[in-house]
């Protein structure tokens, strides 16, 4: 009986701390998503590097907060200093709400609720997706239709506010990649936005560029499944998706980076393709003079 009744004991006062904590946890929460989220997460801004802010697990993994060390974790003593958030920011924390940030490390920086278990998002779930967007789109255009995935990233654990990270900088990179007058943002086909379609007429490319791409991604494996190939088929194209984390560290960079925007290898070239004639220009005196007090490159010169 005696035993009994600690058990019970012992499991009502886990039940109570575990209460406690989650609701330590909620205010922290609460406070970094009123201070922090903005520079750090929100809308998939990435400042410092830091677009986890409400995510515990993460933060600890990369060393910004040190459980039961308030006066050790990065995070806190910025906070703590004034320095975050930066100096003019509004709002700021209050003393309360430092010292809410300070309990909270205390206790382990617990997390407000269960991290969700985001269902993996398999190659075939990839193509059944793709194959519904497919289908409610014009036959006649279906060949210009290409597709980015976030899905291994979404199957790595990155959080939402990480995820929306790189579809903003997708949506730069395709953009930055393209001569079209209009800026055209990637469109989502699933609700959880891990399937990214784009026009490759709204962004001047065509079959051949795309190819191009294709031959530096190594991921490109042909996959036989009857819903895959039929995607193949309405796209015209062998592999129609590419994973977006590839596409940015590659084509944000030599030798794709100008291949895809189609840089002439030579100036007369490019000044054709940006319609300016430079001789002319300056016949008609439509130039200016710069000069510079200081140059990097005149300063490394190798001596005389």
């Amino acid at each position: 009986m005696r035993l009994s009744l600690f058990l019970l004991g012992c499991a009502l006062a886990s039940g109570s701390l575990q209460a406690a904590d989650a609701d330590l946890a909620v205010k922290a929460t609460a406070v970094l998503n009123a201070n922090c989220r903005r520079c750090h997460g929100r809308d998939g801004t990435a400042e410092g590097g830091m677009n986890f802010i409400l995510d515990p697990a993460k933060l600890v993994a990369r060393k910004k907060i040190i459980p039961g060390q308030p006066d050790q974790s990065p995070l806190f003593k910025r906070l703590s200093t004034g320095k975050m958030p930066p100096p003019g920011e509004q709002p700021r924390p209050s003393p309360t709400d430092v010292a809410v940030v300070r309990q909270w490390i205390e206790a382990g920086a617990p997390s407000a609720t269960p991290a969700a278990q985001r269902p993996l998002l398999t190659d075939a779930a990839v193509f059944n997706l793709i194959f519904a967007d497919l289908e409610g789109q014009e036959q006649r255009g279906r060949r210009f239709l290409r597709y980015f995935s976030l899905a291994p990233l979404a199957n790595a654990g990155l959080s939402t506010d990480e995820l929306q990270t790189y579809r903003n900088a997708l949506a730069k990179l395709v953009n930055s990649l393209s001569w079209h007058p209009r800026i055209t943002i990637p469109k989502a086909v699933d609700p959880d936005g891990l399937i990214l379609r784009i026009d490759l007429r709204d962004y001047q490319w065509d079959a051949n560029l795309w190819n191009r791409l294709l031959a530096e991604y190594p991921y490109g494996v042909l996959n036989d499944a009857a819903v895959a190939r039929t995607v193949v088929v309405g796209t015209a194209t062998r592999v129609p998706c590419v994973r977006a984390d590839w596409f940015l560290a590659n084509a944000s960079r030599a030798p794709l980076y100008y291949d895809l925007l189609q840089i002439p290898s030579n100036l007369s070239e490019l000044e054709r393709q940006l319609h300016v004639d430079v001789a002319v220009d300056v016949q008609q005196e439509r130039v200016m003079r710069a000069g510079f007090l200081g140059s990097g490159i005149s300063r490394k010169q190798p001596p005389h």
